[in-house]
């Protein structure tokens, strides 16, 4: 046999091999806490997981083939939407291959572990928004610092006994830190929803999402005449919709949303066709399996 079967042979077992990830990501539909800990959860202690500084970050090591798939969380149950990574699905050549569910739990974390050595308290703006109350109750008067994930925080707090992070558990571990308070979220019903993107489009299951993003003329009644009179004909639930500013000219917006189907389904297909017809640009950002709720 020669040297291309045997490599053809190894092809197919790899896809093989993806296609039962991608088939456990959709069917574990349980994670949360920023997208470390997420991918941990997600895909299980054997994985060799690469935390890096920024949502950005996630994209190129997966765009660049030195990540399989990405874990970037997209939308919270509290503070809503993460603009930055509704920018970066957009521009981004990565589809949603599945889509994860997690109750978020905070923690206080340290290098010094004592609440009177803390002077700065570190997080992403999301977080810090999530745990406001007990923060302004706790430490009053502390310096907070954002910065572009729990990851780059818990780094700090690693280099500083000054410095607090509000992350995960898990991130307790990684950077070698200790819990000074857990469970500091204000709300207890906390939830995040996360995003597995990569470069495979996820096979229909029978209880899927899609999420696509567009831009219209701007005319009087466009969007229900285009967009919303179409979905309403066809009789296909959507779950979510909203705009983000055009990153390419003032005042012009983009409209990101997800409805229940597959992009293969001949409905969702024929309907998909139809807006496109009316809109200046139009994108599928992906199809996945609908996540179990945390």
């Amino acid at each position: 046999m020669g040297s291309s079967d045997n490599l053809e042979k190894l092809r197919k077992k790899i896809d093989d091999l993806d296609r039962e990830v991608l088939g456990l990501l959709n069917r574990r539909g349980e994670i949360v806490l920023r997208s470390h800990q997420a991918a941990f959860h997600e895909f299980g202690g054997s994985a060799e997981l690469l935390p890096v500084t920024g949502f950005g970050d996630v994209f190129e090591e997966v765009e660049n083939g030195r990540a399989s798939y990405g874990v970037v969380p997209v939308e919270n149950s509290i503070e809503g939407s993460i603009g930055i990574v509704l920018d970066l699905l957009s521009g981004s050549n990565l589809t949603i291959s599945a889509e994860l569910f997690e109750k978020i739990n905070l923690f206080l974390l340290s290098k010094s572990g004592s609440l009177k050595n803390i002077k700065v308290i570190a997080s992403h703006p999301q977080p810090l928004a999530q745990c406001r109350k007990w923060l302004g109750k706790n430490l009053p008067n502390r310096k907070i610092r954002e910065t572009s994930s729990t990851a780059e925080a818990a780094k700090l707090a690693s280099r500083s006994k000054g410095v607090a992070a509000v992350a995960s558990e898990h991130s307790a571990s990684i950077y070698k830190l200790k819990v000074l308070e857990k469970n500091i979220e204000d709300n207890n019903r906390n939830t995040t929803r996360f995003f597995v993107v990569g470069s495979r489009v996820s096979a229909p299951s029978g209880n899927d999402r899609t999420s696509i993003v567009f831009t219209l003329r701007d005319k009087p009644g466009e969007l229900q005449k285009s967009f919303f009179q179409p979905f309403a004909e066809a009789g296909v639930n959507l779950t979510k919709i909203e705009s983000r500013p055009s990153k390419e000219r003032p005042w012009e917006y983009l409209f990101f949303v997800d409805f229940k189907g597959h992009r293969e389904d001949k409905a969702i297909k024929s309907l998909v066709d139809r807006v496109a017809k009316h809109c200046v640009y139009l994108k599928v950002l992906g199809s996945y399996p609908i996540g179990r709720s945390a």
